[in-house]
C-alpha cells in the first residue's frame, strides 16, 4: 500500500467548498480532521504515523498564509501534501509548504457550491489538479474513495482557466434563471412557480450534462439547426422580444452553435447563412 493511499486527510477550512468535501467525506466514510480556519486559535491534532494530505478550502487570500503558518508550526513535513481549492491560484501560493518538503498543488473542483448547509456530492463529478507528482497521488487517492476524478494540467493559463469555469458555472445559472423567467410567462400564473420553472431548467441542465460528459462538447447538441430548422430559431427569438437578457444569453449561445457547427460540418450551409442573418438581424 502506497503512501498516499493512507494518507491523514485534513480539511483546513469552512465555507461552501469545504462543506462539500466534508459531505463527500462522510458519505464515503472517509476518515477526516475538520479544522475551522476562521477561528484565530485553530490548530491540527497530534500527527499519526501516516503522512497528512493538508486540503485548504481557505478564501484565496488566505491561501498563502495558512501555508505558512502550517510550516512555520511544524503542522507539515516531507512527506506530507498540500493543496489548495482555489481555481485562480496555483501551486506557487504554497512556497512556504515547499520549501519544508511538502508536495504542494492547486486541486480546483469543477463544482459548483451554491449553499454550505446543501452542498452537492463530488460523486460523479471532476478536479483539476497543477503540482508535484507526489501531492497527485494524494489527491487522486482521496479522489478514487469519494468518486471525484482528478485531472493532471501543466502550465495553466489561470486566468484563462477561471473564466472558462465561470462560463459554465455562473453562465449556468444564468441560463436557468432566464428560462425560468420565460417558462412562468409562457402558461398561466396559476400553473407555473417558481419551483415548477426551475426544476425545468434543472431537468434540461442535468440532461445537457449528461450528453457531454457521454459524448463530448462538440457533439452534445440537441438545437433546431441540426434538422435545418432556421423558423423555430426565428420564432424563439420573437417570442424573447419582451425578455432582453434571456434573448441575449441565446443569441450569445446561438453565436457559439453556429461557429461549432461551421467548424465540424455536417450541417448545410445555407442553414448556416440563415441563422447567421437572423443572429444580425
Amino acid at each position: 500500500m502506497t503512501r498516499a493511499k493512507t494518507a491523514q486527510i485534513i480539511l483546513v477550512g469552512g465555507g461552501r467548498m469545504g462543506s462539500a468535501f466534508a459531505r463527500s467525506l462522510e458519505d464515503s466514510r472517509v476518515p477526516f480532521e475538520l479544522v475551522r480556519a476562521r477561528d484565530p486559535s485553530w490548530t491540527i491534532g497530534a500527527r499519526r504515523r501516516r503522512a497528512r494530505l493538508l486540503l485548504l478550502t481557505v478564501t484565496d487570500s488566505a491561501i498563502a498564509s495558512t501555508a505558512e503558518r502550517v510550516a512555520s508550526e511544524a503542522l507539515v513535513a516531507r512527506g506530507d501534501s498540500v493543496v489548495h481549492c482555489a481555481g485562480m491560484r496555483g501551486p506557487a501560493e504554497l512556497v512556504a509548504a515547499s520549501s519544508v518538503g511538502a508536495w504542494v498543488g492547486a486541486m480546483h473542483p469543477l463544482v459548483a457550491v451554491a449553499s454550505a448547509e446543501r452542498p452537492p456530492s463530488l460523486r460523479g463529478l471532476s478536479a483539476s489538479f497543477e503540482g508535484d507528482r507526489g501531492a497527485f497521488d494524494s489527491v487522486c487517492a482521496m479522489g478514487a474513495r469519494l468518486g471525484l476524478s482528478v485531472f493532471w494540467l501543466e502550465g495553466v493559463d489561470r486566468p484563462r482557466y477561471h473564466a472558462a469555469a465561470a462560463l459554465c458555472a455562473t453562465g449556468g445559472v444564468a441560463l436557468a434563471q432566464a428560462a425560468a423567467v420565460l417558462f412562468r410567462a409562457a402558461a398561466s400564473s396559476s400553473t407555473t412557480t417558481e419551483d415548477s420553472s426551475s426544476r425545468f431548467a434543472s431537468s434540461l441542465l442535468a440532461s445537457v450534462a449528461h450528453n457531454v460528459g457521454a459524448v463530448g462538447a462538440a457533439d452534445a447538441l440537441a438545437s433546431p439547426l441540426l434538422r435545418g430548422d432556421t423558423q423555430a430559431v426565428s420564432r424563439h427569438l420573437e417570442a424573447m422580444a419582451l425578455h432582453p437578457p434571456a434573448a441575449a444569453l441565446y443569441r450569445a449561445a446561438l453565436a457559439q452553435v453556429i461557429a461549432s457547427l461551421d467548424e465540424r460540418g455536417g450541417v448545410d450551409s445555407a442553414v448556416l447563412a440563415r441563422a447567421r442573418a437572423l443572429l444580425d438581424g
